[in-house]
């Protein structure tokens, strides 16, 4: 006689269905799932237990009783089947399938171009710098011209970029307009030949002689996506600028973080960077004791440092700056990059 129990344990419902549908049918969830299993055991005995329990209630005229047999054939095929599609054989499979046609590899070589690629930074002295983004070129502070009539600002170290390496360029950031983190011819050719994307206060782009649609202008903490790259301005402390800035530059996770000409500020404290690009030179801007004082705050993976041995009035030592930072307890690695060379990152 047929009892009305739990489904979960194996009733006088079950043990009467046993018998009728035979033992292997309901054991197959207890075996290891496969594809093989899936294909050839459990769809054909859904149809048997559907159709037996369809006939069943022609012939009881029982409602009761079919609802009964579908809930545990139910369950017993559904739990297998999902148990299969959710292990890892399936997804291996499937994917290893998947993996041979264009668009899955399309599509992986994409994530992974955002994920693992490296990020590059190139240094072409002063404050000038190329950070290479996957697909995106960004210049910060170009300064190529070596005549001044200052004495005290004569260069004595020439700007190491090549003409290569300032072709194809996306984006354009001035951090404020003093000529040495501003040149202005250079920069209105590279908008003109490759139609970058300028970056500063609106008082440094009013002198730009360049089209109103790529000139962006941005204000202390906020905010700009251009071409898939954000770039958050933030506040500098060099009372000789009208508005100086520095800027946070991130992609795909990974950031930049460019401080401009600036004094040792309590805002740092508000940046965590893969790499911090800091001043050293010591006149009108933080010298080695603060720059290490900066990176102790921010606690970036990587610290570059910059505007130092251009001119006379910044004659610094980098090493110093090494020295200290691994001396300390910081986990920041300091790296020290003469004009022209490059460091990359993941």
């Amino acid at each position: 006689m047929l009892r009305h129990k739990s489904l979960g344990k194996e009733s006088g419902f079950f043990a009467d269905a046993k018998k009728a549908l035979g033992k292997k049918a309901f054991c197959c969830c207890k075996k290891k799932p496969s594809a093989k299993g899936l294909g050839k055991r459990n769809f054909p005995f859904f149809c048997q237990c559907f159709s037996l329990s369809f006939f069943a209630s022609l012939f009881f005229k029982k409602a009761f009783f079919a609802s009964l047999l579908l809930k545990a054939v139910a369950k017993l095929f559904f739990a297998n089947v999902f148990r299969y599609r959710f292990s890892q054989a399936f997804w291996k499979k499937a994917f290893a399938r998947k993996a041979k046609t264009a668009w899955f590899k399309c599509l992986f070589r994409k994530v992974s171009i955002g994920r693992g690629a490296m990020v590059s930074i190139s240094y072409f002295g002063h404050s000038f710098f190329k950070v290479g983004f996957p697909g995106r070129n960004v210049l910060i502070d170009p300064y190529v011209s070596s005549s001044n009539d200052d004495p005290a600002f004569k260069r004595l170290e020439a700007c190491a970029a090549k003409q290569q390496d300032l072709k194809g360029i996306d984006l354009i950031l001035v951090t404020h307009e003093h000529f040495d983190h501003f040149d202005k011819s250079l920069i209105e050719k590279i908008v003109e030949r490759d139609g970058s994307c300028v970056v500063a206060s609106e008082s440094v782009l009013q002198e730009l002689n360049a089209s109103k649609r790529l000139l962006h202008p941005i204000k202390m903490y906020e905010t700009l996506n251009l071409r898939g790259v954000d770039i958050r301005a933030m506040p500098a402390h060099h009372p000789q600028s009208f508005y100086p800035l520095g800027f946070l530059i991130t992609q795909n996770g990974k950031s930049v973080f460019h401080s401009g000409d600036t004094d040792l500020m309590d805002d740092f404290g508000q940046i965590c960077p893969d790499v911090a690009l800091l001043p050293i030179g010591g006149s009108e801007t933080m010298d080695c004791v603060d720059a290490i004082r900066a990176v102790k705050t921010m606690k970036p993976r990587y610290a570059i440092p910059m505007h130092y041995n251009t001119f006379k009035m910044i004659e610094q030592d980098p090493k110093e700056f090494k020295q200290k930072i691994e001396k300390s307890i910081l986990k920041t690695k300091p790296i020290i990059l003469k004009p022209g060379q490059s460091f990359s990152f993941k």
